[in-house]
């Protein structure tokens, strides 16, 4: 979640990416993928966007948030990008993926120029032998990263022009355990401050089981291990004096950094694979694998959804001109209707996958509209009722 003087929510709709104001509905696009984006940080100070987009031709692209335009690209020999990350003073980014021979790369750019028409340096490469599904930089180290993976859960610096590495000790709890995602206690400190103080000292780390790991920063030992999902945590965010957390079993959860007992949960309609937090921490932007994209208000406990989607193919697209809604048909087995003055979604129809839909088509004058199966079977709906 971007904040400046409103609210704005960042996300991904194919090879096109969007800044949706929350209160305000309207929306500015970042266009200049030619394929679906896969993975996307936003720098600290707000001011930079970076992309990445699949297929064997991945690249990255930075962008200045405030003109949607592109600044700068990164171009590698990967066949797949999995994270991005900035560096807390903005001058370096690392990129994660997989190369040609399925191996696990971490790359560091100097970007510090970008803006000024430089082009990215490559600072420094590892091929890691161990699995990295989430690697973030340290909010207080810029030569410093924590990545976790599959029985792993690693601490990096950057030396010369590799990256020295070394693992938490976790013992027992590492066996067949996927750690999922992480996110540092200090994520919205003041860098120096903390450092200063040492106020923040604990990475997050969520597991495939519904686990999460404590993890001392400095020591890199493991402090506790709670379980607070039924299924994968698959998103955390942590503000000053508690964590957001989203699992596979459809919950989001509001916790005290003890982890004690949750303040507040919220049960979605999907999976809750992505979560940011507001600079002022009272709104937390959720992001759904049904589509959907919402935002829960801390202060007065209330949740928004803002934004639906398809999340598979769309098949048709038709303009029901007595109400100048749009209709479409997907493979996700849903039929939906939109409004395109206020972009929302006004209704949903489902069917079933042993009778996929065909085809649609509206009537010119009412409110119906038709829908066609491959049993055979016709069916009018009633747009009003």
């Amino acid at each position: 979640m971007h904040e400046s003087s409103n609210y704005e929510i960042l996300f991904a709709a194919g090879s096109i990416l969007v800044a949706t104001d929350a209160d305000q509905g309207s929306q500015r696009f970042f266009i200049g993928h030619d394929s679906a984006i896969c993975a996307l940080d936003l720098a600290k100070d707000g001011s930079w966007v970076a992309t990445a987009q699949e297929d064997n031709a991945a690249y990255v692209k930075v962008w200045d948030f405030e003109s949607a335009r592109p600044i700068g690209t990164i171009l590698y020999p990967f066949t797949a990008i999995s994270c991005l990350s900035f560096s807390h003073n903005k001058k370096l980014l690392c990129v994660t993926g997989t190369d040609s021979h399925k191996r696990e790369i971490i790359t560091i750019w100097n970007i510090e120029n970008i803006s000024l028409g430089k082009k990215p340096e490559l600072v420094a490469k590892q091929v890691s032998e161990f699995n990295i599904l989430s690697c973030k930089f340290s909010p207080l180290e810029a030569d410093k990263l924590v990545s976790c993976g599959r029985e792993n859960i690693r601490f990096w610096r950057i030396k010369g022009d590799h990256l020295a590495g070394g693992a938490v000790v976790l013992n027992h709890h590492a066996r067949e355990t996927v750690f999922t995602v992480l996110e540092y206690e200090f994520a919205t400190e003041n860098p120096t401050t903390a450092l200063q103080n040492d106020t923040s000292k604990r990475v997050f780390i969520g597991s495939r089981e519904g686990l999460l790991f404590q993890v001392n920063y400095y020591t890199r030992e493991l402090e506790g291990v709670f379980k607070i999902h039924d299924k994968a945590i698959c998103s955390i965010a942590v503000s000053a004096g508690f964590c957001v957390t989203g699992s596979e079993d459809q919950y989001l959860r509001v916790w005290p950094l003890d982890f004690t007992e949750y303040f507040l949960e919220a049960k979605h309609e999907g999976i809750v694979i992505s979560l940011g937090i507001s600079q002022d921490s009272l709104r937390v932007a959720c992001g759904i694998s049904s589509g959907g994209l919402g935002i829960l208000d801390l202060s007065s406990q209330s949740y928004k959804t803002i934004m639906r989607s398809h999340t598979q193919k769309i098949l048709q697209i038709i303009n029901h001109h007595p109400t100048g809604n749009l209709i479409t048909l997907s493979e996700d087995l849903t039929i939906r209707i939109w409004d395109p003055k206020k972009l929302e979604q006004v209704y949903e129809f489902t069917y079933s996958k042993e009778d996929p839909c065909l085809a649609i088509t509206a009537h010119p004058t009412e409110s119906f509209f038709a829908a066609g199966f491959r049993s055979g079977i016709l069916r009018i709906f009633d747009i009003d009722k």
